[in-house]
């Protein structure tokens, strides 16, 4: 009996044992199961942060996008718009071609020169500013200043090419008049490219220039051939000039002393005091010229030699 009472005691304890190690397992389970909702719980929050975060990147790419062609659809209705301006400047010049009151407008060839000079500068600034906003679509400012500056400029090239004709010889004069038109067609030509963006790509004002360089050229041809005078002539202009004009004040002095000695001859008294007062009074008129004439010659070889002026009477 004793054995089979510690037997009935082991079998209590291994019950008991069991029943404990069942309410740790079900407590445990209930942990696992309440970790594993949690875990789900934070698992699904995060799921749904991905996705709100995902859609917010989505929704923020197609924000900057949107911008980014707003700003380029923006440079370009400002570049459209001084082309547009730019076609008014140039179709305004190219008309005073044809207005009977241009007619009597005059300009030199010097001015022509300039003025053709400054639209080819410009139509370098122009190539610039166009690589750059083909390199920067986002960035028009370059090119519509370009566009202004280049506007202005061969519009007064093409005004005053024309001025230019009406005093020129014929045949000078119908190449010039040719020559400005041309510069108004293709400079309008090389506008109207810049219009469309994919002819935008290709706009070259290669003949743009050669019409420019043509007026620069014609305009040189109808300079006073005086201003083509080279530096080494410029002083044997001033030493001649000088020669003669101090030879004819050398002149003059001999011719008032020949005066001084027949008045000494023919007049006596008050009259002949008046007559050498006079002939005194010329005669230091003329020393005081001779001394100016000596003064200028040396201040005109030291500016001819600097390349600076013309010599007088040019």
């Amino acid at each position: 009996n004793s054995q089979l009472d510690a037997l009935q005691a082991e079998k209590e304890t291994l019950r008991k044992s069991v029943n404990e190690k069942e309410c740790e397992l079900i407590s445990t389970k209930g942990l696992i199961q309440e970790k594993e909702l949690l875990l789900s719980q934070e698992a699904e929050k995060r799921a749904k942060e991905v996705q709100e975060l995902q859609e917010k990147l989505v929704e923020k790419k197609t924000h900057e996008q949107n911008l980014q062609q707003k700003l380029l659809d923006d440079q370009f209705r400002i570049l459209q718009g001084t082309i547009k301006e730019a076609e008014s400047i140039i179709q305004d010049a190219v008309s005073k071609l044809d207005d009977p009151l241009h007619i009597r407008c005059t300009s030199s060839p010097d001015y022509l020169v300039s003025r053709a000079q400054a639209a080819l500068e410009s139509v370098n600034a122009l190539e610039k500013g166009h690589m750059h906003y083909l390199t920067n679509m986002a960035d028009a400012s370059g090119l519509v200043a370009a566009l202004a500056q280049f506007a202005h400029l061969t519009a007064d090239a093409i005004v005053n090419g024309s001025a230019t004709s009406h005093l020129a010889p014929t045949d000078h004069a119908d190449k010039l008049t040719e020559s400005c038109r041309d510069c108004g067609h293709h400079s309008l030509d090389y506008l109207d490219k810049l219009k469309d963006k994919q002819s935008l790509r290709e706009a070259d004002p290669a003949e743009l220039r050669t019409t420019l360089q043509r007026l620069f050229q014609l305009g040189q041809e109808l300079r006073p051939k005086s201003l083509d005078v080279r530096e080494e002539e410029l002083g044997d202009l001033v030493d001649k000039e000088m020669a003669t004009t101090s030879a004819a004040v050398e002149d003059a002095v001999r011719r008032i002393e020949e005066m001084m000695n027949q008045a000494r001859v023919e007049s006596s008294g008050v009259k002949l005091e008046v007559n050498e007062r006079i002939l005194n009074s010329c005669t230091d008129l003329m020393k005081a010229i001779r001394q100016l004439v000596l003064t200028s010659t040396h201040l005109q070889k030291e500016i001819v030699e600097g390349g600076r002026v013309r010599p007088l009477g040019m």
